[in-house]
């Protein structure tokens, strides 16, 4: 068996609200935790860390101190912009509520022509695609903001494992739709995508908000 405990990478400025997330993995299985929220007085960046358990004594009187490496620089030169996203699931009527907020931060070399942007949804289960959306299409605005809520049926016991993938998409002219970025989300996608859907099972009916990385 092999277990493994990680934290995720978190920055924040001054004044805001703060915490630290993990997951532990135990074999496939993977268990999503964080610690009570709290206001700090200065910039603050975390790392990440990982580690095994079984390297770790577990007295229960035990602490265990470990350097923080500083985040990926790949994880950051790779990003295509970042999406905003509110999730929430309505167990009495079986719907999953995506709001599709705004973007910011896209790859303006390839916005050069024509500005028309629009977000696609797809939700699967497992590799069987249940369902697909698409936002209305805002032009002339490089950070586009949506605002747009969609509903899709969702019984509660696909949750685990389905997924919903997002794509920016560019009409740079008539009949052609150039992608900008895409994002993952569900219990076997990582990062914010891991956790957003994680924070939406653990709290039904409530609205959850997160910034997403896209990817190219």
């Amino acid at each position: 068996m092999r277990e493994t405990l990680c934290t995720e990478n978190i920055t924040v400025e001054a004044g805001c609200e703060g915490y630290v997330s993990g997951c532990v993995s135990v074999s496939r299985e993977q268990k999503y935790s964080q610690t009570a929220v709290r206001k700090l007085a200065t910039r603050v960046q975390w790392g990440t860390v990982r580690f095994k358990l079984a390297d770790v004594g577990m007295m229960s009187d035990a602490d265990c101190w470990v350097d923080l490496q500083p985040p990926k620089q790949l994880e950051v030169t790779s990003s295509a912009g970042e999406l905003l996203l509110s999730l929430s699931y309505l167990p009495a009527a079986n719907r999953l509520g995506v709001v599709v907020m705004k973007a910011r931060g896209l790859q303006s070399d390839k916005l050069k022509d024509n500005i028309d942007l629009s977000v696609k949804l797809t939700l699967k289960h497992q590799s069987t695609k249940l369902k697909k959306k698409q936002t209305r299409r805002v032009k002339h605005k490089i950070n586009p903001v949506w605002n747009e809520m969609m509903m899709l049926e969702l019984p509660r016991e696909l949750l685990t494992k389905s997924s919903l993938a997002l794509e920016v998409l560019n009409q740079a002219s008539p009949g052609t739709l150039l992608p900008l970025g895409c994002c993952l989300l569900g219990l076997h996608a990582s990062g914010t995508g891991l956790q957003h859907w994680q924070q939406m099972l653990d709290n039904p009916r409530k609205q959850i908000a997160m910034w997403h990385p896209l990817y190219a």
